[in-house]
């Protein structure tokens, strides 16, 4: 959600909280941290571990780990983006939804007949339920339509 302009002012200028571009940056910044997982110092577990019981009350889904809670840390403050997309997979003849965020349908087609994930991807884009999802139903970034 873009910042809104009220009375000249944007919503963060005028409530002192970041702009919609600052949170975005903020966001990936956390995400790169655990980019490599394996690097994380054991000094700064104690104090990531203090941010699990915090973000564990507010995510979606509890995070186990320390940079599970960094990376739900960072979809409170951007939640993710991601569209729908209709897809093809010519090797198989048949069509699927796909995320632009986590690529759940794209992996997928790579999994065994009747695997959970490739029965979603499929039944999606053969129902058109797609449309109407409000969040990927995979990772839970936030839907644009349009």
């Amino acid at each position: 959600m873009d910042d809104e302009t009220l009375g000249g002012e944007t919503v963060g200028e005028r409530t002192g909280m970041p702009a919609a571009a600052d949170r975005r940056l903020y966001a990936e910044r956390l995400r790169y941290l655990v980019a490599g997982e394996d690097g994380w110092s054991t000094e700064g577990v104690g104090v990531a571990l203090g941010l699990l019981d915090v973000v564990t009350a507010a995510a979606p889904r509890a995070p186990r780990t320390v940079p599970d809670a960094v990376r739900a840390l960072a979809d409170l403050v951007d939640v993710p983006r991601c569209r729908l997309v209709d897809a093809w997979d010519a090797a198989r003849g048949r069509h699927y939804v796909d995320c632009t965020a986590c690529r759940f349908g794209s992996r997928a087609e790579g999994l065994p007949e009747g695997h959970p994930m490739a029965t979603l991807s499929r039944e999606l884009w053969r129902t058109g339920a797609a449309e109407a999802c409000q969040r990927c139903p995979v990772c839970g970034a936030e839907v644009e339509h349009g």
